[in-house]
């Protein structure tokens, strides 16, 4: 079995699940997890892969993540007229609140961080990562719609979108659909979050929100959790779930006691912490 030896890779129970304590005081479940493991020992991806992350900026030269495996382009920026950080060319995330607005490391922690003794193991370790920044707010929907398309005119063979609208409305954006066909029509293959729409405790099933909901060419994911079981905020659907992945189980608002328990990078020097893993879980991807 082909096991990384990075530092906490022992806390990456959604990789490997041996039933081990989580950062939240629970242990899991074995097997309870994507089975990295086996899947590593058939490959560990390649750097003829490009895997676009549209979020909110990927750290240049990042520990776990240095530049000889980011693909960081002129107009990568597309949130600079919009977040205060106004470098069109540079998608690292900007530093306007306490969190250091790391959800793009997240993302990209988990898909690619190096196996190298220190810090987290990404799933795919050899593949690069095109950083292509966007903000939630307030920048225009063209701005999203022009990151999808930006990815496919420079050769992405994979985008990651971690986002979603609070609507159940497929159509709720066409130009959006728009760049989302362009993807798909140049094979490329395209993930949206499903969304965190769903209490079960509270007998909320949620949806699948715009645009997972929207193409049934996408992929469309959910969460799972350290138990194999629905996470509490992953919404129900029928026709508009692909795949589930294992994340927290609930948010603390929802149900005391549980927290966030998945690791990956974080910014380092952010108010967090110096440490680029300190409080390097995050608590809203699927």
């Amino acid at each position: 079995m082909n096991l990384p030896n990075d530092e906490f890779f022992e806390r990456q129970w959604y990789l490997h699940n041996t039933g081990q304590f989580t950062n939240d005081n629970h242990f899991g479940i074995p097997d309870a997890d994507i089975d990295a493991p086996e899947a590593w020992d058939i490959t560990t991806g390649n750097d003829d892969i490009i895997v676009a992350v549209i979020d909110e900026g990927i750290t240049d030269n990042h520990p776990d993540l240095p530049s000889s495996r980011q693909i960081r382009l002129p107009g990568s920026n597309m949130a600079a007229p919009y977040d205060g950080f106004n470098n069109p060319n540079d998608p690292s995330p900007a530093f306007t609140d306490e969190k250091g607005h790391n959800h793009g490391n997240g993302c990209a922690g988990i898909i690619a961080a190096s196996w190298n003794h220190e810090g987290v193991a990404g799933i795919a370790p050899n593949c690069n990562i095109m950083p292509i920044k966007i903000t939630y707010a307030p920048s225009p929907i063209t701005t999203l719609a022009d990151a999808i398309n930006f990815a496919v005119t420079n050769n992405a063979d994979i985008i990651n979108c971690s986002w979603y609208f609070n609507s159940s409305n497929s159509n709720l954006y066409p130009i959006i659909l728009s760049s989302i066909n362009n993807a798909i029509s140049n094979d490329i293959d395209i993930v949206f979050c499903a969304g965190n729409t769903a209490n079960h405790v509270n007998n909320n099933n949620g949806y699948v929100g715009f645009p997972a909901n929207s193409n049934s060419d996408l992929i469309s994911v959910g969460a799972s959790d350290r138990n194999n079981n629905q996470a509490n905020y992953s919404p129900n659907s029928t026709y508009n779930l692909d795949l589930v992945a294992p994340s927290h189980s609930s948010y603390f608002i929802q149900i005391t006691g549980e927290a966030q328990n998945i690791w990956t990078i974080d910014v380092p020097g952010n108010l967090y912490g110096d440490n680029p893993y300190t409080n390097g879980y995050i608590n809203d991807i699927p």
